[in-house]
């Protein structure tokens, strides 16, 4: 790449501060990483920008590209910054309003996972997805103890999806297997489901 290259360039210049094609192909070197710092700016890529910018830096602090560079940047990242805030923000209202996955277009789950798209180390979505799949797990234990196992396992399964795991979760499977297989014995005791006899 562009950047191998101006390694390159740049131990030949070391070796030899004379060598006039080292200089002209660093220069050009130089403009090409600089376009492609561009393209990942116009493209909203900041991180990438900025890693293309410090290489340009590396090699030539005063590049006439940076002055541009750095602060078309630095603007991007910032609107980054509100966009992702703006999202956690609301994320976290629909939390509370416990509109986890519905409606369709307006729920917490659908913002979170945006939001770790654009930024995927991201803590604060991280542990808001976290903070739902607990709340699924109670809401499928409160399923449960009304005796809607189907409902309890749906909740449970989703909440799985979301990463819960843990003591509270294996006794909730367990607690589901047992309802369920009481339920099955009743079933049976009844005589629910078998045939007539004559």
């Amino acid at each position: 790449g562009q950047d191998g290259a101006l390694d390159l360039f740049s131990r030949v210049i070391d070796a030899d501060a004379s060598n006039a094609d080292a200089f002209k192909g660093q220069k050009e070197a130089l403009n090409e990483v600089a376009l492609l710092a561009e393209a990942a700016a116009d493209a909203g890529d900041y991180t990438k920008a900025s890693q293309l910018v410090d290489e340009i830096a590396r090699v030539s602090a005063n590049h006439v590209s940076l002055s541009n560079l750095r602060p078309k940047i630095a603007a991007g990242q910032s609107d980054v910054q509100e966009s992702l805030e703006r999202d956690l923000r609301r994320a976290e209202q629909l939390i509370t309003e416990r509109a986890f996955y519905q409606p369709a277009n307006n729920n917490a789950l659908s913002l979170l996972r945006s939001v770790l798209e654009r930024d995927p180390n991201n803590l604060r979505a991280k542990n808001n997805i976290a903070r739902i799949a607990s709340e699924l797990v109670v809401e499928s234990r409160a399923y449960l103890n009304k005796g809607d196992i189907d409902g309890a396992r749906r909740l449970l399964q989703k909440a799985e999806e979301l990463g819960a795991s843990g003591n509270d979760v294996r006794q909730l499977k367990t607690d589901l297997r047992e309802s369920a297989e009481r339920i099955d014995i009743e079933v049976i005791d009844n005589g629910i489901g078998l045939p007539k006899q004559n």
